[in-house]
This record gives structure tokens, sequence and C-alpha cells, in this order.
């Protein structure tokens, strides 16, 4: 019984104390993704391997040539015709006529609202 209490202490009182032999698995999540990019390959395509959506994942993110091009339709981008918001930002009314701009990049997380046909579609968050 002493021994499971002795256990149990110093299991409570690494945890509390935050353990480095146990590692952040955050940090071991983003060290295995990092080892599967090429970084080489993605600087040469003209990106840069940055830290994107909440978790902060390591991923090669390219800029679009048109970044910023006025659109009407998500076929005028390499990306998406979007309107993007910031913080604070009253949401477009979906149906509404309107133009967007053309996608910056590659990167897979944020809030927009993309506009198809001159139309503003649903808005979508992906993080």
């Amino acid at each position: 019984m002493s021994e499971l209490r002795t256990l149990i202490f110093a299991t409570i009182t690494c945890f509390l104390a935050g353990c480095a032999e146990w590692g952040d698995p955050r940090a071991e999540r983003h060290a295995e993704v990092l080892a599967t990019i090429d970084v080489a390959q993605c600087e040469a395509n003209g990106g840069t391997v940055r830290s994107v959506c909440m978790f902060g994942t390591p991923a090669c993110v390219t800029p679009y040539p048109d970044a910023g091009r006025e659109c009407t339709d998500s076929s005028e981008c390499h990306g998406t015709c979007e309107i993007a918001l910031s913080v604070g930002d009253p949401n477009p009314e979906v149906g509404t006529e309107t133009t967007g701009v053309c996608s910056a990049d590659d990167d897979p997380c944020g809030c927009w609202f993309e506009v198809l046909d001159g139309t503003v579609q649903q808005g979508l968050c992906a993080d």
C-alpha cells in the first residue's frame, strides 16, 4: 500500500510540475508534421513553411499570383473569390450581389465568404 501511495504522490507531483519526460504532445506532433515537409521544395515553389490554424500545425503555404485581384467567381482565381473577414466585421448577407478578391494563398484556415457567380455564399470558418 505504501508503494501505491508513493506512486500516486509522484504521479500527481510530476503532473502538477509539468514533467519534461512526459513531453508536450503538440510539440511532438509539430515535429512529426514538420519532418514530412520538403522545405526546399516548398521554397522552390515560392512558399514558406509556417504555422497554420488553431494548433499552429506546420504547413507549406504558397501565395497565389492573383492575390487581391477583384473577382466575381472563384473560377477567376487560383484560389477562391472571397470576402475575407476581420474580427468585428459584419457578415455580408448571403445571396446578395457583390464582388470579392482572389484569396492570398493556400493557407487552409480562417474565415471567409466565397463569391460565386457574383453572389455571396454561406460563410466558412476552418481551423
